[in-house]
């Protein structure tokens, strides 16, 4: 994690650096263009220094000489704020400039991390991951049901059929969010297709600016016993509890231990909670599901999750052979 933090800290010292040359740069331009306004700002400057003076001079009444000071100050800054509107400028014009201005840039809100911070770290982290590259080449542009057979299976529609169902359906819930979070678990046979139409989904959600965690299903447990265990930071926790969109790829890969059920039932129930969407692509059965994870924890893959169950002859013979 440590070469994300670095590379997220210069993400904000970037910032900082290009906000401020760009801060400098409007005032050498109003400076220039309305000299009084540099008039003001350097007596405003010295305001902090003229309190102390007049904190210090015992002579007169202190109480009314602060209020006839910021009198004065307020006019000069009214007065300042008027000559940018004359000359076209909007009154924030030489405001401090901040890329997010819930932190002003320095990641911490109250001593916690800023939302923007878990934001880059996510996305940085889909980055460095390789999804980037794998989204490039698995996503809706390039998903066609050519691929699938149009015979049917036994009383099941053909797989052409059933690819185009789920599809349409999972179209429908992209559309409709964030009004409800996205939770679906893509079920199958190898070769049927099934990541491929979850990267496809996850690239959507990419694309409509929600910051997305991409994880297989044996790195995820071995992440979450560390969080179990406090072996990782809050920022650390965040990739996986507070992305917008956790895609685990191949669950049931994983090598079980005591705390998986337990590990898989608190990861469920803490997205939940923050309402929070969650993509699945698994061979196992829902039957399964249960049975490894057990009942608490199958029921709510049953109850919370849409559950696209994909079958037919492995695609990715049948594309080598077209």
């Amino acid at each position: 994690m440590e070469d994300l933090y670095s590379v997220v800290a210069r993400m904000y010292e970037n910032d900082k650096q290009k906000n401020q040359a760009e801060y400098m740069r409007r005032h050498s331009e109003v400076y220039e263009k309305v000299p009084r306004i540099k008039e003001i700002d350097d007596i405003l400057s010295q305001s902090g220094i003229e309190m102390v003076r007049l904190a210090l001079d015992k002579a007169g009444d202190i109480k009314e000489k602060h209020e006839q000071y910021r009198q004065k100050i307020r006019a000069l800054t009214a007065e300042k704020l008027d000559l940018l509107e004359e000359n076209g400028y909007d009154k924030t014009y030489l405001d401090p400039i901040y890329t997010c201005k819930e932190c002003m840039d320095t990641g911490l809100v109250n001593n916690k991390k800023c939302r923007c911070f878990m934001r880059r770290l996510v996305m940085q982290n889909y980055k460095q991951s390789g999804a980037e590259q794998i989204l490039k080449k698995e996503n809706i542009n390039k998903f066609t049901y050519d691929v699938y057979s149009k015979k049917a299976v036994g009383n099941k529609v053909s797989p052409y059929e059933n690819a185009k169902e789920i599809t349409a359906h999972l179209k429908r819930l992209i559309d409709n969010y964030p009004k409800k979070p996205i939770n679906i678990i893509f079920a199958g046979p190898t070769g049927t297709g099934k990541t491929f139409l979850c990267n496809c989904a996850a690239k959507k959600m990419l694309d409509m600016g929600c910051s997305l965690y991409y994880t297989g299903a044996f790195a995820l447990f071995s992440d979450l016993a560390d969080i179990h265990f406090d072996k990782e930071t809050e920022a650390d926790k965040e990739l996986i509890l507070g992305c917008d969109v956790l895609v685990i790829d191949d669950l049931g890969a994983e090598i079980p231990t005591k705390i998986t059920p337990n590990l898989m039932l608190d990861l469920i129930e803490q997205r939940s909670r923050r309402g929070l969407s969650t993509f699945i692509t698994t061979n196992c059965s829902i039957d399964m599901l249960f049975k490894n994870y057990g009942e608490r924890i199958g029921s709510r893959f049953v109850k919370d999750y849409k559950i696209f169950n994909m079958y037919g002859e492995d695609i990715r013979f049948l594309t080598i052979n077209k």
